[in-house]
């Protein structure tokens, strides 16, 4: 199947999607493990079941959908990484223009786009690699660009570029098409909010209702039309079915999101960058304790208060301590993001300070202006950044440093600005208060964003950590108390193989509420542009969901209603 298709198709296709092995290879590699995988799955049923014809139809059917997957991935890659290129071109060609507009040259605004934490960036970088050491002009440069990448939308922004060299104007042409490329991002995350709610009943179907009819069926709708179902059944349903049908409806979900226009880039799960952030909202909280300290602290007592807890009551609930740590590693990162906010939220306002500043106006005094001014945190930074200026630092580079102190996109792209502008000794007048409107136009997308992809993360959080273990922890009690010895008497089905399936099906839910709960959190986490939460989410979602499912079993929610 997957060597039918064309090399030079797929050799386009790896290469629009930023793959760098040659088709050859992604063909041998793709077959082989799609191979392994299928061998995989159907030795794993055949020794749970041993059926020899039932393992070998789930092998040809798992070959042949892996292989298909593998047909399909270049091309879905392309096609979202276009997307996410085109969800930032607006921003890309307003900092092209703005950047023009101080009468910096094309080709070192096309170095500092490259030099960017844009998804296009590495595009521009080698664009400025034809130029540079490839000999290319820049309208070659940029035309094999617009070949790269799979997108109507950048080969009208790379024609616009090459227009603006070419003319040497300004870049009015590409300040319109970035306002026509916003207000096309607009709609389409309107379209998609209203979307969400739909997928989002789905979602609570696929992951609760099923499961918990599949469970009702197996034990007593079997019962009745004498349908035996082995301890395996159930493990292949919780295990494979159902999982496989939340990833499934998880990953339309994802493809159907517009591509978000990030604002922050958080630092990598407890590092350094990380750890001095902790450390200052810890400061600002009042509590003169470093991060490493105070996660310690709350390890050696939740540590403690689990086992004291277990040694006197000897109750499951004690396992509630061990989220301590968590929640305070959540309540440190709201905080920072909480702070992340502010910064943004008064940077437009600084940047038309700045703007009515420049003629005439240094940047010592701009820094000064800002650091007197009430604009909450940003006013902090920009205080530090004056005193650092008083005691013979480099304007630019404490402006520099703002930026790397914190998560903010917005924070860091608007400090480069004013760092360049500072270098080059430009007027920077209207590039900054273009630069401010542009932030207030892409916060009105974010807002729009974050609504949308807050139904998205509620619903899962609810779904996954509380709606989805009461559900099954209930519809398992109801059913466990049926008496199968009564049944057994009406049908011919014996009451211990109805037993012992529960049991399994018990364990079996268990699973898939650990399962369900590493799929919500990787899902959610992508969502937020922070792949190291999904270790957090999960490590809340999990025990939470299995602490509720147990609940639900142990104390009959029905009962109580």
């Amino acid at each position: 199947m997957i060597f039918s298709l064309s090399s030079n198709t797929l050799a386009s296709d790896l290469q629009q999607a930023g793959i760098t092995i040659t088709p050859n290879e992604y063909k041998n590699t793709s077959l082989a493990v799609s191979i392994v995988l299928s061998l995989f799955l159907s030795s794993l049923y055949f020794l749970s079941t041993n059926e020899t014809a039932t393992a070998l139809a789930i092998l040809l059917a798992s070959l042949a959908a892996f292989l298909y997957a593998s047909i399909s991935l270049p091309k879905i890659l392309k096609q979202s990484r276009a997307e996410k290129i085109e969800a930032e071109l607006p921003v890309v060609l307003r900092a092209i223009a703005a950047e023009t507009s101080m009468r910096i040259p094309f080709e070192k605004t096309l170095e500092h786009v490259a030099t960017s934490k844009y998804v296009s960036s590495s595009e521009f970088k080698s664009i400025c690699n034809e130029i540079s050491k490839g000999g290319a002009s820049v309208q070659e440069a940029l035309a094999h660009a617009a070949s790269r990448i799979d997108s109507i939308t950048f080969k009208r922004a790379t024609a616009q570029m090459i227009f603006a060299y070419e003319t040497g104007s300004k870049g009015e042409p590409l300040k319109k098409l970035a306002d026509e490329l916003m207000q096309t991002q607009k709609a389409k995350t309107r379209e998609f909010s209203a979307k969400m709610s739909v997928l989002g009943l789905l979602f609570i179907t696929l992951s609760c209702l099923i499961p918990a009819l599949f469970q009702i069926y197996a034990t007593i709708g079997s019962t009745f039309l004498e349908m035996n179902l082995k301890a395996s059944d159930a493990w292949l349903a919780y295990l494979v079915v159902f999982p496989a049908a939340n990833l499934l409806l998880l990953a339309i979900i994802q493809l159907k999101t517009p591509p978000a226009l990030q604002t922050r880039h958080a630092p990598s799960f407890l590092s350094k960058k990380e750890k001095q952030q902790f450390n200052q909202a810890l400061k600002e909280t009042g509590i003169n304790a470093s991060f490493t300290s105070v996660m310690a602290i709350s390890i050696a007592l939740a540590i403690t208060s689990f086992i004291s807890t277990q040694i006197i009551y000897s109750t499951q609930f004690s396992a509630a301590f061990l989220f301590l740590p968590i929640i305070i590693y959540l309540l440190l990162q709201y905080k920072v993001e909480q702070r992340n906010a502010e910064l943004e939220r008064f940077l437009p306002d600084a940047l038309f300070q700045a703007s009515s500043l420049q003629k005439g106006i240094g940047i010592e005094k701009t820094i000064q202006s800002i650091a007197k001014s009430q604009y909450g945190a940003l006013s902090k930074e920009f205080t530090y950044a004056h005193n650092q200026t008083q005691a013979g630092a480099s304007p630019q580079k404490t402006l520099l440093q703002i930026a790397e102190r914190n998560n903010s996109l917005l924070l860091e792209r608007s400090m480069e600005l004013l760092a360049r502008g500072y270098s080059t000794g430009a007027d920077m007048q209207h590039a900054l208060k273009e630069t401010a409107d542009d932030i207030f136009t892409i916060f009105s997308i974010v807002r729009e964003r974050a609504a949308s992809l807050a139904i998205q993360k509620y619903t899962l959080l609810l779904g996954g950590g509380i709606i989805v273990p009461i559900i099954l922890g209930t519809t398992f009690t109801l059913v466990s108390s049926l008496d199968y010895t009564a049944l057994e008497m009406m049908t011919n089905t014996p009451a211990a193989e109805k037993t012992a399936f529960l049991e399994t099906t018990k364990t079996a839910t268990q699973a898939y509420l650990a399962t369900f709960a590493a799929l919500a959190a990787v899902f959610i986490a992508q969502q937020e542009g922070s792949a190291k939460r999904a270790i957090v989410y999960f490590l809340f979602l999990a025990p939470l969901a299995l602490l509720l499912y147990n609940l639900a079993l142990a104390t009959n929610v029905l009962a109580l209603t």
